[in-house]
């Protein structure tokens, strides 16, 4: 027997932006499980190496390869976690509108200026000569 799926009702515009976040900040923070996960798993290996198969055990450098992609992961952190939130949707679409208004008003000053340069003198009166 084949069951017939229904439908979901028709998302609005609005709707349709808040899924879109969601799946953003979704697909985001899965990057950032990943890349911890990857970092473990690469810290066990380095220290590994280093120590325990004395691959170049004069000195500890697994240390300067671990701060330095602890460094990269705390910035991945603060991307995720700060930054985006501060600059999501809602900074994204205040920047557009106000771009947007800014254009306009230059669009009008233009225009104004064209219209002022262009203006034909009234049928009525004479244009003035010099002397």
């Amino acid at each position: 027997m084949f069951f017939k799926k229904k439908k979901d009702p028709l998302l609005n515009a609005e709707q349709h932006a808040q899924l879109e976040y969601a799946q953003h900040r979704i697909r985001k923070k899965k990057r950032l499980f990943r890349h911890f996960s990857a970092f473990l798993v690469g810290a066990v290996f380095l220290v590994t190496l280093n120590k325990i198969l004395k691959y170049r055990a004069e000195y500890n450098w697994y240390l300067w390869v671990l701060g330095a992609w602890a460094f990269l992961l705390a910035l991945h952190v603060v991307n995720v976690y700060i930054t985006d939130r501060f600059m999501g949707p809602a900074w994204e679409r205040e920047q557009r509108e106000k771009l947007l208004r800014l254009q306009q008003e230059r669009i009008k000053k233009l225009e104004a200026e064209v219209e002022a340069e262009a203006a034909l003198p009234e049928p009525g009166k004479k244009k003035e000569t010099g002397p």
